[in-house]
């Protein structure tokens, strides 16, 4: 048996550790789960530069179960300090650091496993019990000596989703949050876009969450530990990717035993407010429930993360359709980061002012909402973003930005000259001509087109040339560019398709074409055929009838220089960043066989295919 690395590095995330020996005398070191927690007094280890720790406070909740909880305080003796919580499924000693940072800014900052992890007690599912054990937390910290009753909360992606579901049980104490790269309505934009499952994100996730679960319910099972860790590797869960398994459930350990929310995420297809599964959705959806949030939000998000989406959308939402104390008093801060790099400077851009302080960023936000200090953080624009292409920060009021046209962009069937994909088809702002010809493809689930870079998270990400993959779909490029073109907002793509099977998946992408050729990737979109009246019933394909579908293509920060060209990439997969259509009609979730299908993409006048992009006014 392989030698199995330390379970802190099986999830990235630090502990205490236990030794045991396997029956040929290896050494691994688990997590203690099982290690009886001691409340311990108020102590200032030597590495925390003056600020005092108290670790492991049991903290409960309202069905009694308790969550393990660590403080940091300014002083020994702190009463009456402003409170920031965060609450993590990663373990609460990776956040030391900026716990310390905060502490020594003047807060009580508390620190918390989230339900059935690493010291806290109760049973493990992802966010089911966010809305209510965070509310819980709040209130139970705004009572605490150490607090004056105004908290604060903040933290990235998981953490911010925690965050939405607290703040949608409107606690009394929650008086601003501070959330980065988290989503807004976990069904359409963390589980499914536009009816196609996120594989690599929810199998990726979910296998990395998941080591801490075997550790949990079968700690001497070194199969499924060595395997899931394995799969952390990028390249290594790559190549389970590469082998194409079907049904998507049978993903190595995500079953019932340790990963029971995998199972019903893949059950949870279809939107159905009837299903029980459904309240894990709508307790961290806030886009129906705008209404309900109350509080000021710094919302921090990257262009190329995978919850671009979500970031947005909650601002946007809040600051127009928030509640009292939320409408109009939202902050956006989006950078040209992907999920692991917020806030740095990215190494696949030239430019280097892209870094951000975001923990100083957050001081100032607390302390003009918790502190009533006037530092003017109010004063500045709502919105500040970054522009590729021209690589600099700009400003704006609201988002989207107000100074832009929705100009469409036709698909042609005059070649470019500029690749040798399918077609090369040609890109204009004019109307195709009347008897132009559509373009049939094969789509083979056997071979799908290869993910190359976007909005991921454990595979590669960002904006990757995609001239590896264009050759295999259908591209249509414009001329060069005779002046700079600046895109900001939301885009999106109309096409007019066919399909000789029940159902197909159609794919969208942008890049910028530059004088060499390399082809950067700006946004990329995906629909099912059978959910594009909405995924809330299914509408199966006839056989050559012609369908208009809209891809949603997020948003767009970047300049088009002048001399490049912009090109559209239209395929039928994108994997293993979403799950393969097998063509039969049938959910890829539970289904094992697949199909090849004819797919056909129209470009004429009677039928249009377009990609909308707000293109800046000059």
């Amino acid at each position: 048996m392989k030698k199995l690395v330390q379970a802190a590095l099986l999830v990235s995330m630090a502990s205490t550790l236990l030794t045991f020996q396997t029956s040929n005398a290896k050494t691994i070191e688990i997590a203690p789960h099982t290690q009886k927690i001691v409340k311990q007094d108020i102590q200032k280890p030597s590495d925390t530069d003056g600020v005092y720790v108290k670790q492991n406070e049991m903290v409960q909740m309202r069905d009694n179960t308790e969550l393990a909880t660590d403080i940091y305080l300014p002083s020994q003796n702190s009463t009456d300090l402003p409170t920031l919580i965060a609450r993590t499924p990663y373990g609460k000693k990776d956040m030391k650091t900026q716990a310390t940072y905060l502490a020594q800014n003047g807060y009580a900052v508390v620190i918390q496993d989230v339900r059935g992890r690493y010291d806290s007690k109760g049973d493990y599912y992802p966010f089911k019990d966010d809305g209510k054990d965070g509310y819980d937390t709040i209130e139970w910290a705004a009572k605490q000596l150490w607090s004056n009753g105004k908290v604060g909360t903040f933290g990235p992606s998981a953490l911010g989703i925690s965050q939405n579901a607290a703040a949608l049980e409107n606690p009394s104490h929650l008086k601003a949050m501070f959330s980065l790269v988290h989503t807004a309505d976990f069904f359409n934009e963390a589980v499914y876009r536009q009816g196609v499952l996120n594989q690599a994100l929810i199998q990726g996730w979910l296998n990395a969450q998941n080591i801490y679960q075997i550790l949990r319910v079968d700690p001497t099972n070194f199969n499924a530990l060595n395997n899931s860790y394995s799969l952390l590797d990028s390249n290594n869960l790559m190549k389970q990717f590469n082998k194409l398994e079907l049904p998507l459930g049978s993903f190595p350990n995500l079953n019932e035993k340790y990963m029971p929310a995998y199972q019903d995420m893949l059950n949870m297809n279809i939107i159905d407010k009837q299903n029980p599964i459904w309240d894990l959705y709508e307790a961290n959806n806030i886009m129906d429930k705008l209404d309900k949030i109350h509080v000021p939000v710094y919302h921090v998000g990257g262009f190329y993360d995978i919850f671009e989406a979500g970031v947005l959308n909650a601002f946007t939402g809040l600051q127009n359709n928030g509640g009292m104390g939320a409408r109009g008093n939202q902050k956006l801060l989006m950078g040209p980061w992907v999920h692991q790099n917020v806030g740095q400077n990215p190494t696949y851009l030239s430019a280097k002012n892209v870094e951000v302080d975001l923990n100083k960023e957050a001081v100032r936000w607390f302390d003009y909402w918790l502190k009533g200090i006037d530092n003017n953080i109010m004063k500045e624009p709502a919105v500040k973003y970054y522009v590729t292409g021209e690589n600099k920060w700009e400003t704006s009021p609201t988002w989207p930005v107000k100074n832009v046209k929705q100009t469409n962009f036709y698909f042609n069937q005059e070649h470019s000259g500029t690749i040798k994909s399918l077609n090369d088809g040609s890109l204009s702002t004019t109307l195709p001509k009347k008897n132009e010809k559509p373009n049939t493809y094969e789509y083979d689930p056997a071979h799908p087109t290869k993910t190359v870079g976007g909005n991921n998270l454990i595979i590669p990400s960002g904006p990757m040339d995609q001239r590896p993959v264009e050759n295999k779909v259908l591209t249509f490029t414009s001329k060069p560019m005779s002046k700079e073109m600046k895109i900001e907002g939301p885009a999106s793509a109309t096409l007019y398709i066919s399909s000789n099977k029940l159902d197909t998946d159609f794919t969208v992408k942008v890049t910028d074409v530059d004088s060499k050729g390399t082809s950067t990737l700006l946004e990329d979109g995906i629909i099912r055929a059978k959910f594009r009246n909405g995924q809330n019933k299914v509408a199966l394909l006839q056989k050559g009838k012609i369908y208009q579908v809209k891809i949603n293509l997020t948003a767009i920060s970047h300049v088009i220089q002048k001399g490049h060209r912009i090109r559209i990439d239209v395929a039928s997969s994108n994997y293993p960043k979403f799950d393969r259509n097998t063509n039969t009609g049938n959910s890829p979730e539970t289904d094992k066989v697949f199909v090849k299908a004819l797919n056909t993409l129209y470009h004429d006048s009677v039928h249009p295919s377009y990609v909308t992009l707000p293109i800046v006014n000059n």
